[in-house]
């Protein structure tokens, strides 16, 4: 495994020489190898004796400042969600992985004991690399911007390296593809393709066409208590969040 890792590795930076990347190859790759198999998968951390549906706050990060939370202390995130009830948060990063933003996510990995998802486009094959090096365990991307035969390449290279990836799906169409492609863990939009509004009970819906194997999440949508009772119903492991709704959605009591 290590020494298939390591060839597809040095096959991606002889393949990407204009790439600005954020380690040389000997540094990516004494990071990544031996892979650290101890990372929470969020396969492994939804699947625990847990009755109630997890909720997950999403927190917007752009290359230079955080658009709707200042996270560049990571106390930001322990005071805010950590001490809260919450055992996770998402990055969504809507930028590049840059050496700025490798910073800001590095430092809450290491002052912060929360299970931290990373959302965004996957530039490369590369991007994953770069991911593990730093110490993402659970990458998050969206179906509709991607190929299926990206998609499968994407989902064997986490697989190696020990990356959980949640897939966002939109469409019954898009399920189908993900559980084709052998994904573990899928996000369904709220959004109505029809009418454009968020509407929970087409997420509801969808859910129907999942399999119980896989960790099923919920991407906005949710504005009350009594929203996150109707998903856990049907099935939902979690829910996520904007940081306006958790900070006022008491999840303790719930």
């Amino acid at each position: 495994m290590k020494t298939t890792i390591t060839n597809h590795l040095k096959s991606l930076y002889e393949n990407n020489s204009d790439r600005i990347n954020l380690f040389t190859f000997d540094e990516l790759q004494n990071k990544i190898i031996p892979l650290n198999n101890n990372q929470i998968a969020i396969t492994k951390l939804l699947t625990t004796d847990y009755n109630k549906i997890h909720v997950i706050p999403e927190i917007i990060v752009s290359a230079n400042e955080s658009t709707n939370a200042k996270i560049d202390s990571p106390q930001f995130i322990v005071e805010k969600y950590f001490d809260q009830y919450y055992t996770s948060v998402i990055l969504n990063i809507k930028s590049e992985l840059t050496e700025n933003v490798a910073n800001i996510v590095y430092k809450v990995l290491q002052n912060v004991p929360i299970h931290l998802i990373i959302k965004s486009e996957i530039k490369d094959e590369l991007q994953l690399f770069e991911e593990k090096a730093i110490g993402i365990s659970t990458h998050f991307i969206n179906l509709s911007s991607l190929k299926v035969p990206i998609l499968q390449r994407y989902a064997d290279i986490c697989s190696k390296l020990n990356i959980s990836l949640i897939v966002n799906c939109i469409s019954i169409k898009e399920i189908e593809i993900a559980i084709n492609s052998g994904i573990k863990a899928i996000s369904l939009s709220s959004t109505d393709m029809t009418s454009k509004k968020e509407n929970i009970l087409n997420t509801m819906n969808l859910r129907k066409h999942i399999p119980n194997k896989i960790v099923t999440f919920c991407e906005y949508g949710i504005r009350t208590l009594h929203n996150l009772k109707q998903l856990n119903e049907v099935g939902f492991d979690a829910a996520i969040v904007s940081v306006e709704i958790a900070d006022h959605l008491d999840v303790s009591i719930y």
